[in-house]
């Protein structure tokens, strides 16, 4: 049984990279310009519009949270019982580009 503190972990983690891909694909200008801009209305006008200095700050707030998350992955590794009842070692999670 996978513990419910890995399974926390690895759904924060989803959740930060799908996050993470959602405004760097929307809101970030890279190769070519961002298709949507952010705006707050709880602000002064000519303050509404979100920087992408700012939405840069945040990527990099969701990146410590997919490190801290996959840190506390490592602390577990699991085996598998594979034919004839050898233990398989499962790949470990850091450094995964499917996660």
């Amino acid at each position: 049984m996978i513990p419910s503190e890995y399974l926390n972990a690895a759904y924060l983690k989803a959740i930060a990279q799908q996050v993470s891909r959602d405004v760097k694909e929307k809101y970030v200008d890279g190769d070519t310009p961002a298709q949507m801009t952010i705006i707050s209305e709880d602000v002064f006008h000519a303050d509404r519009e979100v920087t992408q200095t700012a939405l840069f700050e945040f990527l990099g707030i969701l990146q410590q949270v997919i490190d801290k998350t996959e840190k506390r992955m490592t602390r577990y590794q699991f085996t598998k019982k594979g034919a004839l009842n050898t233990t398989v070692k499962l790949p470990a999670t850091k450094g995964s580009k499917n996660g």
